[in-house]
């Protein structure tokens, strides 16, 4: 059972000034409307673990590189008494429950969690707060390929310190990528494949067959953030 303590940190841009940096759709409001929807998605999903959590977005960010906005960002959890942490930003559209409470579960003072991306970066990092170091954690490679290697190095340099490793899933950072999720996985929740369906005009009826079992139970009308 994970400890009462451990809180999680959605460490992510508002749907609106994310979706001037990242291009999902040419349509510039169809482009917001899907940042809210995995925003929402993400805030859902925390919510349905039942544990604490701290959204801290760019109005709360400070800083000057995203590295030390992050890092700033844990250093503020902690300074309220967080013990064990899950940091998760708000791009990973199949962000789980479960997966959130597996990380949860794996946290000690002699372990880390990472989940990794398809990019070489991580969608979940869990750890005590004993196994944070800020000097470290500025030196990562942030935004590169080599982040989670370079994560992973230096905790196996540690004695004291195992990783574990989660499933590794893909973040959306472009169309290209809502169109490969939809391709290869049928496990996304209705509701986000069916706004996914909805704004991209990806065509449903090629892949009916990997929907049947989330769109059974599920009315066709839209969210009401669209």
């Amino acid at each position: 059972m994970y400890n009462p303590s451990t809180t999680i940190l959605i460490f992510s841009r508002k749907a609106k000034t994310e979706s001037k940096v990242k291009k999902l759709h040419n349509s510039n409001q169809k482009n917001e409307q899907l940042h809210q929807a995995l925003y929402n998605h993400t805030i859902a999903t925390v919510q349905a673990t039942g544990l604490p959590y701290f959204i801290i977005n760019e109005e709360q960010q400070f800083g000057n590189t995203f590295a030390q906005k992050y890092c700033n960002a844990i250093e503020y959890c902690f300074e309220k008494g967080v013990q064990q942490l899950i940091t998760i930003g708000s791009d990973c559209a199949t962000l789980t429950v479960h997966d959130l409470l597996q990380a949860a579960n794996t946290i000690t003072v002699n372990t880390i969690t990472i989940a990794p991306n398809t990019r070489g970066g991580f969608y979940l990092l869990a750890l005590h707060h004993k196994n944070y170091q800020r000097n470290h954690f500025l030196q990562f490679h942030w935004c590169k390929s080599t982040l989670v290697h370079c994560i992973c190095n230096y905790y196996t340099g540690l004695t004291y310190v195992s990783i574990i490793t989660l499933a590794t899933k893909a973040d959306i950072h472009s169309s290209n990528d809502i169109y490969n999720i939809i391709n290869v996985c049928n496990a996304l929740s209705s509701l986000i494949v069916h706004i996914l369906f909805q704004l991209t005009h990806y065509s449903a009826y090629r892949y009916s067959n990997h929907f049947n079992i989330a769109f059974a139970h599920y009315s066709r009308r839209g969210p009401p953030c669209l």
